[in-house]
């Protein structure tokens, strides 16, 4: 009995790669949104929950998407 061959595209989760984002085997949208870094030192406290505050109304708004930080 031979065992069939499997591909790098037989156990990968990924259907297809497009301009802006990455279609999954699951029927799932994955995209990436790349940003500048900020540098805290240079902001004041109030600035500085400024941002954290922003950011958390944009992942409670975009919660349903599961977004992950990577840094």
């Amino acid at each position: 009995m031979s065992e069939k061959e499997i591909s790098f595209n037989d156990i990968s989760p990924i259907e297809g790669v497009y301009s802006d984002f990455i279609y999954l085997k699951e029927h799932a949208l994955v995209t990436i949104i790349k940003v500048k870094g900020v540098n805290f030192d240079l902001l004041s406290l109030y600035e500085q929950n400024s941002i954290f505050d922003e950011y958390g109304a944009f992942l409670a708004q975009n919660i349903h998407y599961r977004p992950q930080t990577v840094s």
